[in-house]
């Protein structure tokens, strides 16, 4: 149960790094114009995986994103193999509107969460960081890299009992290292698709939606 909670932990470090709140101020795209959302790239699909600890299986992201990522959507799914047993986790995030909204296949309902409650330890976007919300988040800029032909900025968080990095282009993760509990893991942008992206994955499912605050969400508050 370590390695779910390592992956989880890895995928909200990811994610976080480049989400932001609804009101935020518009931010700078990489050709000099202006857009409310988080990424500098207006839509796309990024794909990341991860190998778990110890050869315990793997953890792959799938993530749509449009407007500049004002409307996203994020499929985890967590596959695990231990003691004989197989263990797969499929996990559906949207995010638009000021809201997250969160559940799994099978499920009659989803958590609703508002933006503003969840822990975010990028606060937005990685460009307009304050000297506040690093130190509140033990953020560090420890210089650049170039990966795949992507020159990244690289960041540092040791936040929350979880030590990691960030490698940012346009904003998006392109890789990420995180150590927490004595294991470690390495998540990888394997591919990146611009271009528009079918609106459906965007339609919320006809499920009971629960309001929750982010300190509320099983293993996620403080």
């Amino acid at each position: 149960m370590k390695t779910f909670i390592l992956a989880v932990s890895i995928t909200a470090l990811a994610s976080g790094c480049s989400s932001g709140s609804g009101g935020e101020d518009a931010a700078r795209s990489a050709v000099g114009g202006e857009h409310a959302g988080r990424y500098h790239i207006k839509s796309g699909t990024l794909t990341y995986e991860a190998n778990l600890p110890q050869d315990m299986g793997t953890n792959k992201r799938v993530v749509y994103f449009d407007d500049y990522g004002q409307k996203e959507k994020m499929v985890t799914i967590t596959s695990i193999s231990m003691m004989g047993q197989n263990i797969d986790k499929e996990t559906h995030l949207i995010t638009q509107d000021g809201f997250s909204y969160t559940w799994s296949p099978g499920e009659t309902s989803g958590m609703k969460v508002a933006v503003d409650d969840t822990f975010d330890p990028a606060a937005a976007d990685f460009s307009k960081l304050t000297e506040e919300a690093m130190a509140k988040y033990g953020l560090t800029k420890e210089g650049d890299e170039t990966i795949d032909g992507r020159k990244c900025d690289v960041w540092a968080m040791d936040n929350q009992g979880v030590q990691g990095k960030v490698w940012i282009w346009n904003n998006i993760p392109v890789k990420t290292s995180a150590n927490m509990m004595g294991f470690s893991i390495i998540e990888k942008l394997v591919s990146l698709d611009e271009g528009d992206v079918d609106q459906a994955h965007f339609v919320l499912p006809d499920l009971t939606w629960k309001d929750m605050t982010y300190q509320s969400v099983p293993g996620m508050g403080q």
